[in-house]
């Protein structure tokens, strides 16, 4: 049977047997109909999972979850390219068991429940049915709440609940904290073009010796989110550079009509959504990229 649209439930488990009873099922159904099944979990969930199918555990894709959950938008992209790459090839659906790393501080919950969030707009034309275990055992109050808000069936204990769904924009907007004054910036002249302005973000990154790798995301990243100023707010206001605890920051502000979006730069570029390409890849490029918006446009904060 076919997956119509996305599909984003979670689970919520408290022992190995509850685990292995939801899950082991859910992806049998994706081998019997003969639609691609992926596993994203723990390696002992992993395990469990590979004992209890059997012979056929070699037609599910299995995965460490580790090797994915390091930072929400390159997440998205990941598992976006994967459900891609897989329709591409003729799949009608996909089956995916998708169990996050929430990480070990309130930050990083709030983080990866917005992660969630975000997910059913991000994947929505994908046809998929995501399953999110979530361990009783291991994972906060907080973090077990989010579940109900970001997910719009939750199954626990063999009740199927929902009523607690919220609107992505929402919740990411009230669970991403207000950013910083960052005093440790200096401005810099953004130059009067793109080229002008790759150039003196060159000499800057060169001068702090941000390694290769990462000044060059960052001047790609930076850049992008230039030309969208050029394009579409005649052209940078402001450019902010510096070392804020060891890691190079470039704030670049214009004085544009702005937006207050909070997903922006989440959502894969498509059809619909193509105009946020340039956003898309600054997100991939850099470790955190904060929008900022003021009564006099929107300044764009990228950590390397």
């Amino acid at each position: 049977m076919s997956v119509s649209g996305l599909r984003h439930s979670a689970f919520l488990y408290g022992s190995d047997d509850e685990f292995v009873g939801q899950i082991a099922p859910f992806l049998e159904a994706a081998i019997g109909e003969g639609t691609p099944a992926i596993a994203v979990t723990t390696r002992a969930n992993n395990a469990l999972l590979r004992d209890a199918l059997g012979r056929t555990s070699d037609q599910v894709t299995f995965m460490d979850r580790d090797d994915w959950y390091r930072r929400p938008a390159a997440t998205i992209a990941a598992y976006d390219a994967a459900l891609s790459d897989v329709e591409r090839r003729g799949a009608s659906s996909t089956r995916l068991v998708a169990e996050i790393q929430f990480g070990p501080t309130p930050e990083e919950w709030r983080q990866w429940t917005a992660y969630e969030a975000i997910l059913n707009r991000a994947l929505a034309e994908h046809q998929a049915w995501i399953m999110c275990p979530y361990d009783r055992r291991a994972l906060p109050e907080e973090v077990l709440e989010g579940a109900s808000k970001t997910h719009p069936t939750v199954l626990t204990e063999g009740a199927h609940t929902g009523e607690h769904f919220a609107d992505a924009g929402d919740l990411v907007r009230a669970l991403t904290p207000a950013p910083e004054q960052l005093d440790e910036l200096r401005a810099v002249s953004p130059g009067d073009n793109p080229e002008s302005f790759r150039e003196r973000l060159a000499a800057e990154l060169a001068a702090a010796q941000v390694p290769e790798t990462k000044a060059l995301n960052m001047l790609v990243a930076a850049s992008e989110v230039a030309v969208n100023a050029f394009e579409h707010a005649g052209a940078p206001e402001g450019l902010r550079v510096g070392l804020v605890d060891g890691r190079f920051v470039c704030e670049i502000s214009d004085r544009g009509p702005g937006f207050d979006d909070p997903l922006a730069g989440y959502l894969p570029p498509t059809s619909e959504h193509g105009r946020g390409r340039g956003l898309w890849t600054a997100r991939q490029l850099t470790s955190r990229l904060e929008l900022i918006p003021s009564p006099d446009g929107l300044t764009v904060r990228l950590w390397a």
